[in-house]
């Protein structure tokens, strides 16, 4: 899995003592927005190991979702750089869910200076699946017990994604869900003006 230590990004040696940087604000109750397949349930913790902040031991599951729907999007539709066209046909069997929760949520911040005091890096939201999988387990493994890890995404930093662990289950609410997107022409004109992407029939 890598060897542990600062300078190469790794969870440190004494992180169970650092204090964890949280989340202040809105983003730790929602609503926060997730793409799905119509065939399956939208409220899904993972544990398949192979997105970003899985369980590498697979022991806990992992919910994710970004701060709006555009930011759910670009993570399920933008991961071939350069493209920008895509079909109708290919949004028809995915929905959008919105989230929320009963209570306001501890979040582990990695979306500014929190990086620096735990000894990450960008790397983090960025690169090897491997580097960012051990942090979530040692994140999720700290005395603090947070719910969750808030990170910028990969595809556009300026918008911000959810980790969820699958202890906080209990408290999350679907607040929306089943909302087609193949259809919807104002969400097609906002993803041509933020992304250039164009939606076509």
């Amino acid at each position: 899995m890598g060897v542990s230590g600062e300078e190469e990004g790794w969870p440190p040696p004494d992180l169970a003592e650092r204090r964890l940087p949280l989340v202040e604000g809105g983003l730790c109750a929602g609503p926060w927005c997730r793409t799905y397949r119509s065939s399956y349930d939208p409220v899904y913790f993972g544990r398949s190991r192979k997105a970003r902040f899985d369980d590498p031991e697979g022991e806990y599951g992992v919910l994710y979702a970004a701060s709006d729907e555009f930011g759910a999007f670009i993570e399920s539709f933008g991961r071939e750089p350069g493209k920008r066209r895509f079909f109708a046909s290919q949004l028809a069997n995915r929905r959008l869910a919105v989230l929320g929760t009963w209570r306001e949520l501890k979040l582990v911040d990695l979306r500014g200076s929190g990086l620096a005091r735990l000894g990450a890096t960008g790397e983090m939201y960025s690169g090897r699946y491997e580097l960012s999988q051990a942090w979530s387990r040692a994140l999720y493994e700290h005395s603090e017990e947070p719910d969750g890890i808030a990170y910028r995404l990969k595809h556009d930093p300026d918008r911000y994604g959810i980790a969820l662990f699958e202890r906080m289950s209990e408290d999350l609410v679907r607040e929306r869900e089943g909302v087609a997107l193949e259809n919807d022409v104002s969400f097609r004109s906002e993803l041509r003006r933020i992304y250039d992407f164009r939606i076509v029939d």
